[in-house]
């Protein structure tokens, strides 16, 4: 960190080739700057090998802001996937195969700000889903199968200033759901 302490994001992403060279980190042979990254080596060797089908069992990453899971086959994010990583700012799953959201399944995302589900295959939104996503300003559920958009929808989201529900097959709209 500089003098002036100025905040960092730190950006993981998880579709590309992480390898280890005397210590140091690389990815796609660029070196990542230690201090920057600070994730341990044990976190760094669970990432490594990520099952590119079943929701990986993240690592305490308390330091990562932005974590980038797309264009895997995941169908569902187990309750509790991110417990341990509270600090997360942005988290994109694009272009998975997720169907199903649970009631905890986003706990401990209270700082989160930007989600994006687009090319998924989810088909509602239940009233829990979101729940512990305060923060969210910024939600991207384009290309999905919804059908209902319930006036629970999006309940407590009232920082949300940004949605995208494009390419859906949206036929209900209850009442009020985006008050």
């Amino acid at each position: 960190m500089t003098a002036n302490n100025s905040k960092r994001t730190i950006v993981l992403i998880l579709n590309m080739f992480i390898y280890f060279y005397q210590t140091k980190i690389f990815v796609f042979g660029i070196k990542i700057d230690e201090e920057v990254c600070n994730l341990s080596f044990t976190e760094l060797r669970c990432l490594k090998k990520i099952n590119k089908t079943r929701f990986p069992n993240l690592p305490i990453m308390s330091n990562v802001n932005n974590l980038i899971l797309n264009n895997k086959k995941y169908k569902d994010i187990p309750e509790f996937s991110f417990k341990n990583n509270t600090q997360l700012n942005e988290l994109n799953l694009f272009n998975n195969s997720i169907e199903s959201i649970y009631k905890n399944s986003l706990f401990g995302l209270s700082k989160l700000k930007v989600l994006i589900l687009k090319s998924n295959k989810l088909k509602y939104i239940n009233e829990f889903m979101f729940e512990y996503c305060i923060s969210l300003n910024n939600l991207d559920l384009a290309v999905n199968r919804i059908e209902i958009l319930k006036n629970s929808s999006f309940k407590n989201l009232f920082k949300l200033r940004s949605i995208n529900l494009e390419n859906n097959i949206i036929r209900i709209i209850e009442y009020d759901v985006f008050k």
